[in-house]
């Protein structure tokens, strides 16, 4: 939709068109370089969830720092 707004965008792409996140769609200019993609959040969603059970097979639960669906950070420190 036309009122979307930009989620991620290549350094390229920020730099030769000015893109930054929260621009709206309609502000993207008509190039062929630009490829609008669309999210597909359910396929994002259960990679996420299986790498989150990867992490939980190499270190404790209690070394797992989740804090959003996309960032987690693991303490591999001593145990």
């Amino acid at each position: 939709r036309q009122g979307s707004v930009v989620l991620a965008a290549s350094p390229a792409l920020k730099k030769d068109f000015g893109i930054k996140t929260g621009s709206k769609l309609f502000e993207i200019p008509e190039d062929p370089r630009i490829h609008i993609v669309n999210p597909q959040m359910k396929l994002f969603i259960r990679v996420s969830t299986e790498i989150t059970k990867l992490f939980y097979r190499f270190v404790p639960e209690k070394c797992v720092h989740t804090y959003s669906i996309d960032e987690s950070f693991l303490d591999a420190g001593k145990e």
